[in-house]
């Protein structure tokens, strides 16, 4: 909705986390809020700096394996993870900001079981060169945990836990498209 696009519009009773999206040079470039309990707008961004919406780019740790998660607040369940948001699913525009797909691991919520499009996603992803990793089955359809932030939620696993999981379950170049191929 425009009118929620114009800066100082107040929304009423409406209580949000905020969150800053800084690049590497240390420059805020987005401002997002996201709701805490019910709301129209789960998200709402403002632009502070044309940019890609790229969380987590002032904290990354060089020569480290990357995570790139769909949303802010499974990638802060992560060492060194980064979080692209809006939608946006150009995982090219990371390789113009200096990212090594061959570092990097793309970590597609548990719906990749059920959405051809997202499957059709991470194929894109791989074909660039990055790895993917893929929610086991398991944890989707039995315990109903759709991405990071329920591990923590509802199955109450630490971040050592979580990276335990990641390492199980991602996958590069042939072996990852036969895990696409097998949902």
């Amino acid at each position: 909705d425009r009118k929620f696009r114009q800066p100082g519009t107040v929304i009423q009773d409406d209580h949000r986390i905020v969150v800053p999206f800084v690049d590497r040079s240390g420059q805020i470039t987005h401002i997002q809020g996201r709701a805490i309990g019910d709301s129209s707008y789960r998200y709402l961004t403002q632009t502070v700096v044309e940019a890609p919406k790229v969380w987590g780019l002032d904290h990354m740790i060089p020569d480290a394996t990357l995570y790139i998660t769909e949303g802010v607040f499974d990638a802060v369940f992560l060492r060194n993870a980064i979080a692209m948001t809006g939608g946006s699913t150009d995982f090219s525009v990371l390789k113009t900001m200096g990212i090594d797909p061959a570092r990097s691991v793309v970590c597609m919520d548990g719906d990749i079981w059920t959405n051809q499009d997202i499957r059709k996603t991470a194929a894109k992803a791989v074909d660039q060169g990055f790895g993917i990793f893929v929610f086991p089955s398991d944890y989707v359809f039995l315990k109903k945990v759709k991405d990071f932030n329920d591990l923590v939620l509802i199955e109450k696993k630490s971040s050592s836990d979580i990276q335990t999981i990641l390492n199980k379950f991602t996958y590069r170049g042939l072996p990852a498209r036969v895990a696409l191929k097998m949902m």
